[in-house]
């Protein structure tokens, strides 16, 4: 039989522990480690799937990371017109395994179109645009993503940086500083390289929770 104080208790508890941990977490700016040489890693599946969909995609300048706090491998590849940067990570997170590709493109009024394959914190700063297609190979999500920006072409910036981790690096500090313009984050250090969630963040945080959950009910057939 249907509870909704059962609904209530477990809504209430998802968002107490989501806002706990929005205030509790660092966030560096840098994430990524120095490119890695050797032989790519055919144990992960995602990221195997992921290159072979780059291939044929046409997408070049690939760049392999491992993340400086997790236990992630994270892919870089840039687009033949650097018009947008796919980024591919899998790994282990608390011991759990994670796994997520976004696809960044930046616009000439400062914003970022973002297409993402899954669910995360979301993105209290609005520099962020995102689409999210759930649980799609990699070439349906550079589909989806070329058709946002079909509709953007004229206002397309292509990425001047040498590699992706460095773009990624460039996006992530815009994405801090609007959100410490907003006061929804502050600096963690003097030298301006980790920052946090204020209150008013993490509230935006939970808040976002809600957007993302019915994205998921729209599309449950892939979650």
């Amino acid at each position: 039989m249907f509870d909704p104080w059962v609904v209530f208790a477990w809504v209430a508890g998802v968002l107490l522990l989501l806002f706990s941990v929005s205030m509790w977490e660092k966030h560096p700016l840098i994430a990524y480690g120095p490119p890695l040489d050797g032989k790519f890693p055919q144990s992960r599946s995602y990221l195997v799937a992921a290159r072979t969909d780059a291939v044929e995609s046409g997408l070049r300048e690939l760049s392999i990371h491992k993340h400086t706090r997790f236990n992630i491998l994270v892919l870089f590849w840039f687009s033949p017109e650097r018009d947008f940067l796919v980024s591919s990570g899998q790994g282990k997170v608390a011991g759990n395994t994670t796994k997520q590709t976004w696809i960044y493109s930046r616009l000439q009024n400062g914003d970022v179109l973002v297409t993402t394959d899954g669910f995360d914190e979301g993105d209290p700063s609005g520099l962020y645009l995102t689409k999210r297609v759930v649980k799609v190979r990699l070439a349906k999500l550079i589909a989806a993503h070329r058709k946002r920006l079909d509709a953007q072409v004229d206002k397309v910036l292509p990425f001047d940086e040498l590699t992706g981790d460095e773009a990624v690096l460039n996006i992530q500090r815009e994405r801090a500083e609007r959100l410490i313009e907003k006061g929804r984050a502050r600096w963690v250090d003097d030298e301006e390289t980790v920052w946090r969630y204020t209150i008013s963040g993490s509230t935006h945080v939970c808040l976002g929770w809600f957007g993302q959950l019915w994205i998921g009910m729209t599309q449950w057939w892939r979650v």
